[in-house]
């Protein structure tokens, strides 16, 4: 017997802890494809349970989940995310404030701290550059 999806919409405390974790908040809303509005949006964030962590990239898994988002939420637009090494998919939304449009992209933000993992993950020594300016 297959297990449930079950999909919760997290609340605000939970919104800025899943926020905080590292790697989750690395690829964040950037644009409105709807209007071009760049700067800060909101962002609705759910957790995902049920869903096998061998399938969190699937297709029809994310169509059936992305589905279920706009009928229920109404929102059109969602990214999927699994951050760590846990079996914790979530759904990271963002909505435009200047038109509402939920057709948001996302995009890695270049910090210095990723640059670091960038290193480490590849065996390169870190440097001392300055990335602020990025």
């Amino acid at each position: 017997m297959k297990k449930a999806i079950e999909i919760r919409a997290l609340i605000d405390d939970e919104t800025v802890a899943t926020m905080k974790m590292a790697k989750f908040d690395s690829l964040k809303p950037v644009r409105c494809s709807n209007c071009d509005h760049r700067g800060s949006f909101a962002r609705r964030l759910f957790a995902v349970s049920g869903v096998p962590k061998t399938k969190f990239s699937d297709d029809q898994t994310q169509e059936t989940i992305s589905a279920f988002i706009a009928a229920q939420f109404g929102i059109a637009h969602v990214f999927f995310k699994s951050p760590g090494s846990g079996n914790k998919l979530y759904i990271d939304s963002a909505v435009c404030p200047e038109c509402q449009s939920t057709k948001i992209v996302f995009d890695i933000e270049l910090t210095s701290d990723f640059f670091r993992e960038v290193s480490k993950a590849i065996g390169q020594p870190e440097t001392d550059a300055d990335y602020s300016d990025l």
